[in-house]
């Protein structure tokens, strides 16, 4: 090569490395300019917190790179902020506006705080957020529809604030969306139709935030859906039949509505996966299908307080892992003597984890079958309040060692007299003599046995009970009318659970033994001051409720 084209060849190359050079160092600027940028609107974000008791924002100062802040994590490329994560810092304040300018944000996690003021509508400006978490904190005014451009938004939570107004139309175009809460809210309006077009979705909660009307029938191509959740409202009319061929379907809370309608008879097949069913508080007629009762991976089934009729039929089982079975206030019995109503029972011995079973105010008239004692130890709440139960209570029950009860007959009540504080056994058909089983009744206070069938002598044995108090309580004749009885068959299995559960499902196994067969007035008169005994925790007193 001459020399010539050798000079020609340095100066074009020379040019070329500083074209690269000029450009590097531009790029290297605007990485720059951008990452000062997250830093500035990080600062704008903590003028607006005013409180801060955990010191969070004392990190946020000039003495260490923001992306080291607590908080805060940044991609290593371009050190730009991806993750806020304030999330049970107690922090309270508003949410800057200013957020519009971490750009690279996929993360927001403000949850369990108590930030208020509106949501800015600047949020929907961040294109690459995936996740946006603001419940459990004050925040009001509207959900911004400007959150629908947020188009790669994945979980948006924002449960347990004071917002109003409608769930935002557009919302629809949220076509990657698998988890949408607005529960415990103030929102008006209906369940949106544009739920059908979330295609992904696996998660819906519109729970207690004062939605109306019907239920749309919208649910045919939400296949991925595992669990949904509609409790607390107002809504009315029929579960549309769509709603049934969800075959993931896990959990359903349907609880406190206005929804009538019937059960489809093969739900526990069309929904095998069903773990959760909670219908409680409904006007749901019919009869209840024997495939829900029989679902293998059901462990709570609560439809209380509604219509349903007819016989309770389990079919045979090999995997049963109920937990919790509440039927009370519907009509599964006729009020005529029937031997089968209960024949149910049977079929769950194999239900090892049974801790609730609910059978109140369901007017049936039987008597209780020798398989009661058969059922779960880890049974701690029975009840089959307000039904007839005829006859004497099988000495089976003493087989129930989770409950803490006592009574007349076997004599095995005795081994638990202990435990005892209030025995109210009145109004009912007990028959025989009172066995003498009061050896360990230090604690009795209140004995209740009027109004039944009782012979022969008292038992010499209750002179051990020193805490006796000699009182003769009136007990009214029951009426069976709908507001009385539903106000008493509230007081369920749910109220034994607020007061001993204390974060744990079950709580301690300290259980109850309802079988009135009315409403047991006396015993609701203490119940508030039995609550705050109950989670105070310092008394572990049982009661045993057994009236008309």
């Amino acid at each position: 090569m001459s020399s010539k084209w050798l000079k020609i060849f340095n100066k074009q190359a020379i040019r070329f490395l500083f074209f690269i050079f000029v450009q590097t160092a531009a790029f290297s600027t605007v990485i720059h300019t951008k990452a000062v940028d997250d830093r500035v609107a990080l600062l704008a974000i903590k003028t607006k917190i005013n409180g801060d008791p955990q010191g969070v924002m004392s990190s946020w100062n000039g003495s260490i790179h923001f992306c080291q802040w607590k908080g805060i994590t940044c991609d290593s490329r371009n050190q730009r902020v991806t993750i806020l994560d304030l999330s049970s810092r107690g922090l309270s304040g508003s949410l800057s506006p200013y957020i519009r300018n971490l750009s690279f944000l996929e993360v927001i996690r403000l949850q369990n705080n108590s930030l208020s003021g509106e949501i800015p509508q600047q949020v929907g400006r961040l294109i690459r957020l995936q996740e946006l978490r603001l419940y459990n904190n004050s925040f009001q005014g509207k959900i911004p529809a400007s959150l629908a451009n947020c188009s790669n938004l994945k979980v948006l939570h924002m449960g347990y604030n004071s917002i109003v107004g409608k769930i935002p139309d557009e919302f629809g175009s949220l076509s990657m969306l698998n988890t949408l809460f607005v529960h415990e809210n103030n929102l008006t309006g209906g369940i949106p139709r544009f739920i059908g077009n979330l295609t992904f979705l696996e998660t819906l909660s519109f729970g207690n935030c004062g939605l109306g009307g019907r239920i749309p029938d919208v649910f045919h191509q939400l296949s991925k859906l595992t669990r949904i959740a509609l409790a607390g409202n107002n809504l009315v009319g029929i579960v549309p039949h769509s709603f049934y061929n969800l075959s993931y379907l896990e959990q359903v809370f349907f609880d406190n509505n206005r929804l009538t309608g019937g059960l489809p008879i093969n739900i526990g097949l069309m929904q095998p996966r069903l773990n959760v069913f909670s219908l409680s508080d409904n006007q749901f007629t019919g009869s209840l299908p024997s495939s829900l009762l029989s679902s293998p991976e059901l462990t709570v089934l609560d439809i209380a307080r509604n219509n349903f009729s007819g016989k309770l039929v389990i079919t045979s089982r090999k995997i049963c892992k109920l937990v919790i079975v509440s039927l009370s206030s519907n009509s599964f019995g006729t009020e005529e003597d029937d031997d089968e109503s209960l024949k149910f029972i049977d079929a769950l011995s194999i239900c090892k984890s049974l801790g609730v079973l609910d059978l109140g105010y369901n007017r049936m008239r039987a008597f209780l079958p020798e398989s009661l004692g058969n059922l779960s130890t880890s049974l701690y709440f029975l009840s089959v309040s307000s039904n007839v139960i005829q006859g004497s209570l099988p000495a089976s029950v003493c087989n129930l060692i989770s409950l803490n009860f006592g009574g007349l007959i076997p004599q095995c009540f005795g081994n638990i007299m202990s435990f005892l504080e209030v025995i109210d056994l009145g109004n009912n058909f007990l028959r025989g003599t009172i066995p003498n089983v009061f050896l360990n009744c230090g604690r009795l206070k209140g004995l209740i046995l009027n109004g039944n069938r009782l012979e022969g002598e008292v038992p010499s044995s209750l002179s051990k009970c020193q805490s006796l108090k000699c009182e003769n309580p009136s007990t009214p004749n029951v009426k069976v009318d709908g507001d009385e009885e539903d106000e008493d068959s509230r007081f369920t299995w749910k109220v034994v659970m607020l007061g001993y559960g204390c974060g744990t499902f079950l709580g301690l196994v300290l259980g109850y033994l309802m079988m009135s067969t009315g409403r047991p007035k006396w015993f609701n008169a203490n119940v508030d001051a039995i609550e705050r005994m109950i989670h105070r925790r310092r008394n572990k007193r049982k009661y045993m409720s057994i009236r008309k």
